[in-house]
């Protein structure tokens, strides 16, 4: 709620620094990993070696799986929204001034005027509007999207190493 909150402010957002939109997406990682968490700790404590070949309690870890990954995302996507429509105001934006600039470098080219300033000034904004396409609109970076990928392998594997140790030892 106070992101929402947060994200109802007016804002200066600068679409090439996503910087301070970041800690959102550490909250988020934050929230997934608690989950991940929660999720191994009941494999780990709450089931044994009998109850690891119930197909049922697999079907119910199954539903558990994309939790995480939803907690993630979906904490996110108000400062996604946030940020796309800043990235899309400023597309629009330099789109229009393109256009523009378009159609005063024909119009002094079917009267033969010198076109000179003008050719470098749109290529530069075809520049900025290609940086301006390429922004991220989501808070968060490799390292968190890997942490959260890794989070689920870790805990499989412990898992997998217990059941198989139980069975050596039985």
């Amino acid at each position: 709620r106070q992101v929402n909150e947060l994200h109802r402010q007016p804002l200066r957002i600068d679409i090439f620094d996503i910087e301070p939109f970041e800690p959102i997406g550490r909250e988020s990682l934050i929230l997934a990993l608690v989950f991940v968490g929660g999720i191994a700790l009941s494999l780990l404590l709450g089931m044994s070696p009998t109850s690891l070949l119930d197909w049922r309690n697999w079907i119910v870890y199954f539903v558990l799986i994309p939790i995480p990954f939803l907690v993630f995302f979906l904490n996110m996507r108000g400062t996604h929204r946030v940020l796309a429509a800043e990235k899309k105001r400023e597309s629009e934006a330099v789109d229009l001034t393109i256009q523009q600039a378009y159609r005063t470098l024909l119009g002094q080219v079917e009267v033969g005027q010198d076109t000179g300033r003008l050719a470098p000034e749109i290529l530069a904004l075809v520049e900025y509007e290609r940086r301006v396409q390429g922004t991220r609109t989501w808070p968060y970076n490799t390292t968190m999207i890997r942490t959260l990928f890794f989070s689920f392998i870790v805990p499989a594997a412990v898992a997998l190493a217990d059941f198989a140790f139980k069975q050596i030892t039985q």
